[in-house]
């Protein structure tokens, strides 16, 4: 491999066998292995589906606070063990199991066609509906979930349409700054996107530091919510579990109040403005030749001889 092909592949020394899955070389993994036994070792471990079965209400609970690397909790309920959507459903974890996504099923016997729900947050189910989207569609859309760390080339691509909470360190996340920011995700089905940004990494990039400026005002860690459509900010310096409680209603609140008010205008026909431009012509000729016939008459003076 030439140096450009390391440098594209982000690898350091050849041979390296590498899994490049999806666009983004963040997400792909590199063997540790050396030697043909070793690469065939990784890539059988690296491919197979953390897949699994549960059985009970608490078992789903946990499930959906088990991704701590980022990503989401996929649920899939189905009517038989022997229904061909739970070897789908496996592919699929194979695929999705780069971004640390968590996938588990069950059986219900009393269902004709499966469901699966998405958990980006704990508490907060999304069904899948077939009729909008493909299955790796929606599987792609709820890849991340609360404790997902923000590059920013992703932080661009957050839509315009939610409102990213997001948390700013300097360096990784303590365990007990991931517990609590689950919990401050959980049950907050809102149009929210939660995630934390290492400002370590984000600020050495010129792209990344114009983005952020305005974070290096202030002390980390710090939770800031945006919301681009009002052009709404809040930095939320107190303990994260009491934003939940003390801003976020607040937040929403201003920033619906902050929505740009559409004024409706009566639409103007292509005739009506013809008629009205014949009409303007009309009325500056007439007054041209008749404003002169009513103007007074000034009097006349005469000098006396």
């Amino acid at each position: 491999m030439t140096q450009y092909g390391c440098a594209r592949h982000h690898t350091r020394r050849t041979p390296t066998i590498s899994l490049v899955m999806g666009n983004d070389w963040r997400y792909w993994s590199h063997s540790p292995e050396r030697g043909q036994e070793g690469w065939d070792r990784w890539i059988n471990q690296t491919m197979k589906s953390l897949l699994r079965k549960i059985h009970t209400e608490q078992e789903l609970i946990d499930a959906q606070f088990e991704p701590k690397d980022g990503g989401s909790t996929f649920y899939a309920q189905i009517p038989s063990e022997n229904h061909s959507f739970l070897e789908t459903f496996r592919n699929h974890s194979k695929f999705f199991k780069i971004y640390n996504d968590t996938f588990v099923y069950s059986v219900n016997s009393s269902l004709t066609n499966p469901i699966v729900t998405a958990y980006q947050k704990p508490g907060c189910p999304v069904i899948y509906n077939s009729k909008v989207e493909p299955l790796y569609a929606f599987f792609d859309r709820h890849k991340f979930g609360a404790l997902h760390k923000y590059p920013y080339s992703e932080l661009s691509k957050i839509p315009i349409f939610k409102v990213a909470a997001l948390y700013f360190v300097k360096g990784n996340l303590k365990q007990v700054q991931r517990r609590n920011l689950q919990l401050a995700a959980q049950n907050e089905c809102s149009n929210t996107v939660y995630g934390w940004v290492d400002m370590k990494e984000e600020v050495d990039e010129k792209e990344n530091s114009k983005y952020l400026r305005f974070i290096r005002a202030y002390d980390l860690p710090l939770m800031v919510f945006i919301d681009r459509r009002s052009e709404t900010t809040a930095v939320w310096k107190k303990a994260l579990l009491r934003a939940k409680t003390e801003l976020i209603p607040n937040l929403f609140k201003k920033a619906e109040s902050a929505q740009p008010k559409v004024v409706s205008q009566p639409r103007i026909s292509p005739i009506s403005l013809i008629l009205g431009t014949i009409f303007g012509i009309f009325a500056y000729f007439a007054f041209s030749y008749f404003y002169p016939l009513l103007k007074p008459h000034k009097a006349q003076r005469y000098n006396e001889v």
